[in-house]
């Protein structure tokens, strides 16, 4: 018998070898250790340059700059980082690894492919903020015209001794400048005296200004500019000087600056003395504040940070402004010279003796300003210097020295004082001492130069000495207190005391007590007096008072004001004396556009004065004669051609156009440029303004004529239709020879200016058709907005037709 076949022991090896493969890999392998190693950093990324978008702190600097990526360090050139601002930073323009600068740090932001970049805020640039803005210089304007000034005023006393005083000014303006002349007539009884005139002078002069370096000159009768320890006269000659009152936009005191760093982009807000006055906003940096709002005297600042995190910072810093200083390097000067004036205000021409005098001043630093003064006559020579210093926060002192020689005669003049200011109280104090021979050109004259002395009837006092102070108590008032003391060059001396005291005790209602005191004479007075307001316009006020002159005085006034665009207004008052008649008091006025006029009444029963003054003005500009309240300042005529046209300065309203459609504007500000506007509102439908405000600065003294020119608008609404009768296209165009492309509205309705008798419109609609319709007007010409048509306009063809008023049908 044979043995069964048996499998060969190699093909049980394979199947088990099969088995095994089918099974986990975790029953092969009891760790990873046979696995290959986990992937590493790619080469190419150890070493690579890439273009990223810088941001310096948290700021983006709108560059992107080529970065070189070495491991973790990040190499940058230099020169990139001072073109995005860094322009402090310790290095060149070579290449420099960023990381390893002191106070430096850099992170990629590989997602939105930026470069970070953290800096200390030293190396950015300084930042400049202004925290007011100064008014916009605007040249000034002026257009020629003339201008008289006049005021009548007449008064009798006692029912007798009638006079009439008639001033008048006459003054022609332009771009040549001003040229002025006034005077006074006086008639009725009494009207001449043995040493008067009829007609008596007062001043003569031309005057003009340089606007783009602050000065002006005059030619005539002028008074001389001083300083404050020197006197003033009146001259006929020349003067020229720095007057930066035409100079709205130049600062001329020192402003306190403030300075800081701002790590990250913030919000800055400035406080002064308890009240927000600006704010900007900052980047990253170190950043200088300057031009605070116009202050003066003592206070505080507090300047508040906030970052885009919300974090604060407050910065507290004391200051002292004075506006009796100048800024650093500016200076200020003036020099006239001319024929020494006598008896003014009594003789019309009475000039003698050539005189000169000038000053100079100039701003040192912040803190200091130089001073210095010179006059000159045949006998007389004077010269001085002086400083104003400010004291930190405490305060500005001033001294001053002058000598003159009057005929060979020395003096001294010793001038110093003291001022401190602060929200809440002030002080302030000055002292003048002069030796027995000093004299300037307020004392000069003929009779001087003949004896060669000073007689102490005509000397300044020898010593003079001012304090004053004032506080404010809160709840209680305010409290103020003066003393002045005078030893006059024949020996006499005035030392007068005073204190005030004021508080609003209830509902506006206030309550304000005086007292004097005369050390000398041994003489006061005490006063009390309440003002009490009834409404808007009308109040009244009691008083009491005693002195040694009149005993106790009882007073009672009633009052109404006068809107500033006219009206009615008046006053009536009436004292009870105890040793002395009753006396009364009566004004009534009424103020217009055109002139103010007043009338009146003031005494006692045995001295009664009764008084009456109409004054005005009348300007001629433009061909125009207009009337007007008195005009000292610069004013503006505005025209419009059109009556009734309301006219608004500085968005309130000034008034309407007259018949012949203008309106005066008085009073503004001159050198100030001024908001002008109108309202077209009421104009009716047809007629156009091309402007509707301007800004305008006036020179000093004149007037400008300011031209809002409205026109009639000649325009046509037009319906065309197809010759189905459907309104043409929305859009389509609408063309005329000579005129602006129109486009077809709503219902076919067409809006064109200006047309003619005879017109011709070529329409062309959106795909492309087109047609042709010819038409002439009415002989009564159009409607404003009234509709014409329909008109048809085939766009196969051209149709010819008379246009007709929808509205009649």
């Amino acid at each position: 018998m044979s043995k069964p076949a048996t499998r060969p022991r190699g093909d049980c090896f394979i199947l088990l070898m099969m088995l095994a493969g089918m099974l986990p890999s975790a029953t092969r392998c009891e760790t990873y250790a046979e696995l290959p190693p986990p992937p590493g950093r790619q080469p190419v990324l150890n070493q690579q340059t890439i273009m990223l978008a810088l941001f310096i702190n948290q700021m983006d600097s709108g560059q992107l700059i080529p970065v070189e990526i070495d491991d973790e360090h990040y190499w940058i050139q230099g020169r990139d980082l001072r073109q995005a601002g860094i322009e402090k930073a310790p290095f060149g323009n070579e290449r420099i690894e960023i990381g390893a600068c002191p106070g430096a740090s850099a992170t990629i932001d590989h997602r939105l492919q930026r470069l970070m970049l953290d800096i200390p805020p030293a190396w950015l640039p300084d930042q400049a903020i202004s925290a007011f803005n100064n008014p916009t210089r605007v040249p000034a304007q002026v257009s020629p015209g003339i201008l008289l000034n006049y005021d009548l005023y007449l008064n009798r006393v006692n029912h007798h001794n009638e006079r009439l005083n008639t001033w008048s000014e006459i003054r022609y303006f332009g771009p040549g400048g001003a040229l002025s002349t006034d005077g006074i007539i006086r008639t009725g009884s009494g009207a001449r005296g043995a040493n008067s005139d009829a007609y008596l002078r007062y001043d003569t002069y031309w005057t003009n200004e340089d606007e783009d370096h602050s000065v002006s000159w005059t030619i005539g009768d002028q008074v001389t500019p001083s300083l404050a320890w020197s006197n003033s006269v009146r001259i006929g000659g020349i003067g020229i000087g720095k007057d930066f009152s035409i100079r709205p936009d130049i600062i001329t005191y020192p402003l306190p600056s403030f300075s800081g760093e701002s790590a990250v982009p913030s919000t800055l807000d400035l406080f002064i003395n308890g009240y927000r006055t600006g704010g900007a906003q900052l980047q990253a940096g170190p950043y200088s504040l300057t031009n605070i709002p116009f202050v003066n005297g003592a206070g505080n600042a507090v300047v508040v940070t906030h970052d885009a995190l919300g974090r604060q910072l407050v910065t507290t810093l004391p200051f002292y402004v004075s506006s009796d200083l100048l800024t650093p390097g500016l200076d200020d000067y003036s020099f006239s010279t001319g024929v020494l004036r006598k008896d003014y205000g009594v003789k019309s021409f009475t000039y003698r003796q050539w005189v000169a005098t000038g000053s100079y001043r100039r701003g040192i630093t912040e803190w200091l300003t130089l001073e210095a003064l010179g006059e000159g006559a045949e006998s007389l020579g004077l010269a001085g210097i002086g400083s104003l210093v400010r004291l930190g926060q405490f305060g500005v002192v001033n001294g001053a020295w002058s000598h003159s020689r009057v005929a060979t005669k020395p003096g001294d003049q010793f001038d110093w004082g003291y001022q401190y200011k602060k929200q809440k109280y002030n002080f302030g104090m000055r002292h003048t001492t002069r030796s027995e021979r000093f004299g300037d050109l307020a004392l000069y004259s003929s009779e001087l130069h003949r004896h060669a002395r000073l007689s102490a009837s005509s000397s300044l006092s020898r010593r003079s000495t001012q304090y004053y102070s004032g506080i404010a108590l809160q709840h209680y008032g305010s409290l103020g207190a003066a003393l002045i003391d005078i030893h006059s060059a024949n020996g006499e001396q005035t030392r007068l005391w005073n204190l005030s005291w004021s508080k609003n005790i209830w509902n506006d209602i206030s309550l304000m007590l005086t007292g004097s005191y005369d050390q000398q004479r041994c003489e006061g007075s005490l006063g009390l007096l309440m003002v009490i307001p009834f409404s808007y316009l009308n109040s009244g006020s009691l008083g009491l008072e005693r002195n040694k002159t009149s005993g106790f005085t009882q007073r009672a006034v009633l009052s109404r004001a006068i809107q500033a665009d006219g009206g009615l207004g008046g006053e009536i008052s009436w004292a009870r004396e105890s040793k002395q008649d009753h006396y009364r008091q009566a004004t009534l006025r009424w103020l217009t556009s055109d002139f103010d006029t007043s009338a009146g009444f003031y005494g006692n029963r045995e001295n009664l004065t009764q008084w009456a003054d109409f004054t005005g003005a009348v300007v001629v500009m433009d061909g125009r004669l207009v009337t007007a309240d008195p005009l000292h300042n610069a004013f503006v005529l505005v025209k419009t051609g059109y009556p009734g046209v309301t006219v608004h300065y500085e968005n309130q309203p000034a008034g309407l156009t007259d018949a012949r459609g203008y309106l005066l504007v008085p009073d503004i500000s001159a050198w100030y440029p001024a908001k002008y506007s109108i309202d077209t509102l009421a104009l009716p439908m047809d007629l156009m303004a091309k402007d509707v405000e301007q800004q305008v600065a006036v020179r000093r003294r004149s007037g400008y004529l300011l031209h809002f020119p409205i026109e009639q608008v000649k325009a046509v609404h037009l319906q065309l239709i197809d010759q189905r009768g459907e309104p043409l296209p929305v859009g389509s165009r609408v063309i005329r020879p000579g005129s602006q492309l129109d486009y077809v509205g709503w219902d076919g309705m067409v809006w064109l200016q200006n047309p003619d008798r005879e017109n011709r419109l070529q329409v062309m609609t959106a795909d492309g058709r087109r047609c042709e319709v010819n038409f002439t007007l009415p002989e009564q010409g159009s409607k404003p907005l009234t509709p014409y048509g329909p008109l048809s306009c085939s766009l196969e063809g051209a149709i010819a037709g008379e246009i007709h008023d929808s509205s009649d049908s």
